[in-house]
């Protein structure tokens, strides 16, 4: 008999951020207030070395493929989907990492999809951070018109009453890359004001 995959849970309860990382959390979170985001899966912030054991043991069971990745099938067996990282000292109110760690977009196939998770572990590595556990996002991955990333202070004068919006055409990665430079919009705190 198949193991279950207890560990991964859906983005239709909260989960805890020490547990899935603080990515994992507030997703969870805006989900339960109502908000539209896109359905996720989330893999727990496991020592690296235990989560790259645990991707592995994904390959051979196919309760992976068929209960959860189907959530993201597309065409020709494969998946449209996002994994993006869930650190737990990512997005959280001491310091956001924006951009430090590795999301992998795209239409992949299962093995692809194993690959980028196993990257996405790995990516913690580059900030040396002993105390970073990094928990991973399956999402469904949308083909945006535009995209950005909102500042909550701003970031050219450290202004706590004012954020900036910074937007592109098409898909956000190369906005939170660096390979490409946004538009900016600039507010006063009152997040009533803001307009698609």
């Amino acid at each position: 008999m198949e193991a279950k995959i207890d560990f991964i849970h859906s983005i239709e309860n909260i989960v805890e951020t020490e547990v899935y990382g603080a990515k994992a959390y507030w997703l969870s979170w805006l989900f339960s207030k109502g908000f539209n985001v896109p359905f996720a899966y989330f893999f727990p912030a496991f020592p690296e070395s235990q989560a790259l054991n645990k991707i592995e043991e994904l390959k051979e069971n196919s309760m992976f493929k068929t209960k959860l990745l189907d959530q993201f099938k597309s065409k020709n067996e494969k998946f449209n989907i996002a994994i993006r990282s869930s650190g737990t000292l990512e997005d959280n109110s001491d310091l956001s990492n924006a951009g430090h760690f590795l999301s992998v977009l795209g239409n992949l196939d299962i093995d692809e999809i194993l690959k980028a998770m196993k990257d996405v572990v790995q990516s913690n590595i580059v900030t040396s951070n002993s105390f970073n556990r990094m928990g991973i996002v399956l999402q469904q991955k949308i083909d945006a018109k535009r995209s950005g990333v909102i500042f909550s202070s701003n970031p050219i004068n450290a202004s706590k009453s004012e954020c900036i919006i910074n937007t592109i055409d098409g898909m956000g990665a190369d906005l939170v890359s660096g390979k490409q430079s946004g538009k900016d919009f600039g507010e006063r705190k009152n997040f009533n004001s803001f307009r698609a």
